[in-house]
């Protein structure tokens, strides 16, 4: 990785030409000291000439990969990384020209850089990214690059975010080519994203014709027509309003088809009648492993109840909606939790690990959002997840700065017996009550970990401990990191201050004969004197303090 991050802060000039050196000595970058030489600040001479090709070829791989994650197709400054690999030295050019996969990716802003990257790319699988607010001088029917290129993708990604009537033009005129194109039978991956005043339609055509491999498709502001749609697709996410002439029951339908399908994501999905019930019993789809839904509360509750994933699904739902309407006897909520449960009553333990997050996620005081989320650390294995988001749009003057009382239902959906590992983060105050709601049923706890927290809501989880202590023997560990425990202010002196509280469930605990196994402190605001105390008391066997202040 500190070649990676070496290459990234090379700096090369436009039309500078390629270093005729035969081993790497690169411009200086923020490395670690040992790998400079002298007082230069400049790489060793032979710092890469002993390295394998594969190896060289991996970091490259990782620096273009980088260079995709933070940048893309619309940015001014994207930086051209594949340049910089080329004028090291000879070495790292003749590696990297030959390693077709740093070529594969295309754009046709550059028809001279275009014909070069497919060149060099050789049989590997091509990708084309098209930004068509950038295409003002490039009229796409009359582009023999594109057209030349197009039956050889693997994958195309294309979008619109001007607004303008030159964005509409283009976005038609792309539908339109794609449709009278013989065959595409390599294409895998198609993306078309439009945020322009009307929708585009894509032709039958395309999915009948011209490309019958398709394996994953990303639609917003473009309409499918789902009679003709693949089905052995297995990954689509649909976002923005349909057309007028379309309703949820035949989406519904024409999803129903996709029986291969493994990922679903509708995303603010909105239909002309959107309270149109759902008809049946919805449809099942067995091999659908990730499904997230995001949009207005009925929207949401249409596609829980419409929709079956497999058993060992993860359920992602992102729910806008005041939280004042948010009751216990809500029926959206009921069907939403409904589908929760029924998720997770499988045979897997799955729910090893919990992160809970109140106004982590939110775009500012006009937006609050609350996570509920259960999963094992590592993604890869194939365990249900849930996760409940609920969005407020209402101002935060009429919302007040305490979190509402979370529905209990869906709490409980989520399996808490089972979770060992519970972080609690929030931006805003919760109560005592929310916090044992939270986790009073994770019998099983071990470790509690609390970030982003204010003093008030860590008085508050103390409190709610000290009131479940003889539900929470078998917790060992309390991490909470860069908290502010209001030491050196006129709160410490009170009851309700957050060391204070925490020093009587350390009494509490340790006078019940279970004492915790590790307390740490990094970066907290807290008084050397309550840490004395606790030390001298024994109150855990194990007590660090890193980096606070007192």
């Amino acid at each position: 990785m500190a070649f990676v991050t070496a290459l990234s802060g090379c700096i090369i000039e436009p039309g500078i030409k390629p270093c005729t050196s035969s081993t790497a000595t690169l411009v200086k970058a923020p490395i670690a000291a040992d790998s400079v030489s002298g007082e230069t600040g400049l790489y060793a001479p032979d710092m890469t000439s002993q390295l394998p090709v594969e190896v060289l070829s991996d970091i490259f791989e990782t620096a273009i990969s980088l260079d995709h994650r933070d940048h893309n197709v619309c940015n001014q400054r994207l930086r051209r990384t594949r340049i910089h690999i080329t004028h090291v030295c000879q070495r790292w050019r003749s590696i990297a020209i030959a390693h077709a996969i740093l070529w594969s990716e295309v754009s046709v802003q550059n028809n001279m850089l275009a014909e070069l990257h497919v060149s060099r790319a050789s049989s590997a699988p091509l990708s084309l990214s098209l930004c068509l607010d950038k295409m003002r001088t490039s009229a796409l029917t009359h582009n023999a690059t594109f057209l030349e290129i197009l039956p050889l993708l693997r994958s195309i990604s294309a979008h619109a975010h001007g607004g303008t009537s030159l964005s509409r033009e283009h976005a038609y005129r792309l539908m339109s080519q794609l449709a009278a194109m013989e065959s595409m039978g390599n294409l895998d991956t198609l993306e078309l994203h439009y945020d322009i005043g009307s929708l585009t339609m894509l032709p039958a055509r395309f999915f009948t014709d011209v490309a019958v491999q398709l394996r994953r498709l990303s639609l917003r502001g473009v309409v499918c027509p789902w009679g003709n749609i693949p089905v052995s697709l297995r990954e689509l996410s649909l976002a923005g309003p349909q057309v007028p002439s379309f309703t949820r029951q035949r989406c519904l339908d024409g999803i129903g088809r996709l029986q291969s399908l493994e990922v679903l994501i509708l995303d603010n999905v909105t239909f002309h009648n959107a309270r149109e019930p759902c008809a049946g019993d919805g449809i099942s789809l067995p091999h659908l492993l990730h499904f997230i839904m995001k949009g207005e509360r009925h929207d949401c509750a249409y596609w829980t109840s419409a929709v079956r994933p497999s058993a060992n699904a993860r359920f992602d739902i992102q729910v806008k909606s005041p939280w004042k309407q948010l009751f216990e006897d809500d029926a959206v909520l009921r069907t939403i939790s409904a589908s929760c449960n029924a998720l997770t009553q499988s045979d897997h333990s799955a729910f090893q690990y919990a992160r809970l997050a109140f106004g982590v996620e939110g775009y500012g005081l006009h937006s609050f959002e609350c996570c509920l989320e259960a999963q094992t650390p590592s993604l890869d294995d194939a365990v249900p997840t849930c996760r409940l988001l609920l969005s407020d749009d209402t101002s935060y003057e009429s919302r007040g700065d305490v979190v509402p009382t979370l529905p209990t239902d869906i709490i409980r959906a989520l399996r808490q017996s089972e979770w060992t590992v519970v972080e609690i983060s929030s931006r805003l105050n919760l109560g005592a009550t929310d916090v044992e709601r939270i986790i009073s049923r994770a019998t099983s706890l071990r470790k509690l970990r609390l970030t982003g927290i204010s003093p008030e809501t860590l008085t508050s989880i103390f409190e709610a401990l000290a009131s479940l202590q003889g539900k929470l023997e078998g917790l060992e560990r309390i991490v909470p990191p860069g908290a502010d425990f209001a030491c050196g202010d006129l709160r410490c002196s009170g009851e309700e201050c957050a060391a204070t509280a925490l020093d009587r469930f350390l009494r509490q605990r340790a006078g019940a004969g279970y004492r915790l196994s590790s307390l740490v402190f990094r970066n907290c605001t807290l008084s050397s004197e309550h840490v004395g105390v606790w030390r001298d008391d024994v109150l855990c066997e194990e007590l660090l303090v890193e980096g606070s202040s007192s």
